[in-house]
C-alpha cells in the first residue's frame, strides 16, 4: 500500500471514528449543536454525513417539541394545583354565626388532602375571629369511617391548643353504627345530634342567651 493510501485509509477511519461518536451522542446525550469535519470530495462517508445530520436535524425539531409539550403540561399541571387549593378553600368555609361562634359545614368526601385543608382553615378562623366556640357540622359527610373519625379527633384537639372548644354536629344514625362498629373512641369529641342543638350548647359554652323580641318589636333575635 503506497503512502497516499495508507494516509487516505487512516483519514477515513478517523471520520468514521468521528460519525461513530457523533451518533453516539445524539442518541445518548441529545448533543444537537456538535458539528463534524466534512469528509473530503469524492469520500465515501459523504452520504453518510449527510444522512447524519438529517438525523440531527430532526431529532432537535423533535426535542423542541418535546421540551414545549413537556413546559405546557407542567403549566397546566400547575393551573390545576390552583384551582384544586381554590375548590378546597371554598369546600371549607368558616363561618362566624354569631360573636365568639364560628360553624365550619362539611360536605362531601374528606380525604387526606382535604382533613389537611380544614384544619388549616379552621385554626386560621379560630384566631382571626377570635372563636371560644367551634362547631364542625359533618351532615353532608356521607361516610365517616376511622380515617375521617380520626381526621376529626386531630382538628378538634387543635382547636382545643387555641384556647377554643369544638363540638361536632350531624352525626347521621348510619355513621354512628358505623363508628361503634369500627370501636373508634368519640368520647374525648362533644358531640350533638344537630346543628341546632350544637348551636344551643355554644351559647351556653359563651354564657350567651338569644330570646325572641317582645311582640311589639320587630322580629329578631338577641343575644345577652
Amino acid at each position: 500500500m503506497s503512502i497516499q493510501a495508507k494516509i487516505d485509509s487512516e483519514m477515513l477511519e478517523k471520520q468514521k471514528e468521528q460519525l461513530l461518536d457523533y451518533l453516539s451522542r445524539l442518541g445518548f446525550a441529545a448533543d444537537f449543536d456538535t458539528e463534524i469535519p466534512d469528509p473530503p470530495p469524492g469520500s465515501p462517508l459523504a452520504d453518510l454525513v449527510v444522512a447524519t445530520r438529517f438525523v440531527r436535524d430532526n431529532l432537535a425539531v423533535v426535542a423542541g417539541e418535546r421540551d414545549e409539550n413537556l413546559r405546557q403540561v407542567q403549566e397546566k399541571l400547575r393551573t390545576i394545583d390552583l384551582q384544586t387549593k381554590a375548590i378546597l378553600e371554598l369546600s371549607t368555609p368558616v363561618i362566624q354565626v354569631w360573636d365568639q361562634i364560628l360553624v365550619l359545614p362539611l360536605i362531601g368526601t374528606i380525604d387526606t388532602a382535604r382533613a389537611q385543608q380544614i384544619m388549616e382553615n379552621l385554626l386560621e378562623g379560630v384566631v382571626k375571629g377570635r372563636a371560644a366556640v367551634v362547631i364542625i357540622d359533618i351532615t353532608g359527610v356521607p361516610v365517616v369511617d376511622t380515617k375521617v373519625a380520626n381526621h376529626l379527633v386531630k382538628t378538634v384537639q387543635a382547636v382545643k391548643l387555641l384556647g377554643a372548644e369544638a363540638v361536632v354536629t350531624g352525626v347521621s344514625p348510619n355513621n354512628a353504627q358505623t363508628l361503634v362498629r369500627l370501636g373508634v373512641d368519640l368520647s374525648t369529641v362533644m358531640t350533638r345530634s344537630s346543628l341546632q342543638a350544637g348551636l344551643g350548647l355554644a351559647f351556653d359554652l359563651t354564657h350567651q342567651k338569644v330570646t325572641k323580641a317582645s311582640p311589639n318589636s320587630p322580629a329578631r333575635h338577641q343575644a345577652q
